[in-house]
């Protein structure tokens, strides 16, 4: 069964320019066999991760096509491969607790552009596979994209599993499609406290990924989004340590998110200090 938006929701026209299904479903088959190339190669997950948004940017670098939709097909070819049916999931989620008149207008748009893509539907099933997934559908037996179990990523945001690409992702693909950071916030305390796997880690990484969808989406919505560095944003976000030739622009946003990390501000520090407790309390009860 394929994606489909929401009933109510409204079907926006969307501008593909000289964009095909075809050729988007084969840059997507295209971007999954480099996961997979990648992933075998045993590359470190956040380089892994920078290259998979350079080939993401350089697919559609030459379409006759505006920019904000340029950056919207990475982050929709992106989604695909890394959080698949929890892509969709998550968004039917927001979907439903969000009331239209409030809601970005990009949600629906996501909704719509995935479904034209004809990915399945919102659960985990084997035919994600041929629409390009490439994380896990089995948490039992699919390795995640990070043979290095996390070892690149800022050691605030290294819950030492396979899994912190998709984990932290998910948050920057959220707050990006959304503009909705208190409620994406929300979410991860919630998650952190109730389900299997909750770490202090883990919320740091989800705070850091909704940071980086946020500034992707400001870049895109100036209608100077500088693309062709996303790759490098990435690295100046999450890795432990970043090449000294990094972009003005991602050597900028590396000081934002160490501030974010190392020196919150009184107000942030204190929710912050609220929550971390909160997820220790909780799990040390499990």
């Amino acid at each position: 069964m394929q994606a489909e938006p929401p009933k109510h929701a409204a079907q926006p026209l969307v501008d593909w320019g000289d964009q095909t299904i075809a050729g988007r479903q084969a840059n997507i088959r295209a971007l999954a066999a480099k996961a997979a190339e990648l992933r075998d190669q045993q590359v470190p997950g956040v380089q892994l991760w920078s290259e998979l948004t350079r080939q993401a940017v350089a697919a559609y670098a030459d379409a006759a096509i505006p920019v904000t939709r340029r950056c919207d097909f990475v982050i929709q070819d992106l989604s695909v491969v890394i959080l698949g049916p929890f892509a969709l999931k998550y968004l039917r989620w927001f979907d439903k607790i969000t009331p239209d008149m409030v809601q970005d207008r990009l949600v629906n748009d996501f909704f719509s552009e995935l479904a034209r893509l004809g990915v399945p539907g919102p659960d985990p099933v084997p035919e994600w596979r041929e629409a390009g997934y490439m994380s896990k559908l089995d948490d039992s037996v699919d390795p995640g994209l990070d043979r290095h179990f996390g070892k690149d990523f800022r050691p605030q945001i290294n819950d030492d599993t396979d899994n912190q690409i998709f984990h932290t992702f998910f948050y920057q693909f959220m707050a990006y499609v959304t503009r909705a950071s208190l409620t994406i916030r929300a979410a991860s305390v919630y998650h952190e406290i109730f389900d299997k796997g909750g770490s202090e880690e883990d919320h740091t990484a989800a705070l850091v990924g909704i940071k980086t969808g946020t500034e992707l989406r400001r870049l895109r919505d100036s209608g100077k989004p500088e693309a062709e560095t996303w790759h490098e944003l990435i690295l100046g976000a999450y890795a432990k340590d970043v090449p000294t030739e990094l972009s003005p622009a991602a050597q900028a946003f590396r000081k934002q998110v160490d501030a974010l990390v190392l020196k919150p501000g009184k107000l942030d520090a204190a929710v912050r200090s609220a929550e971390h407790g909160l997820i220790r309390m909780v799990k040390k009860k499990d």
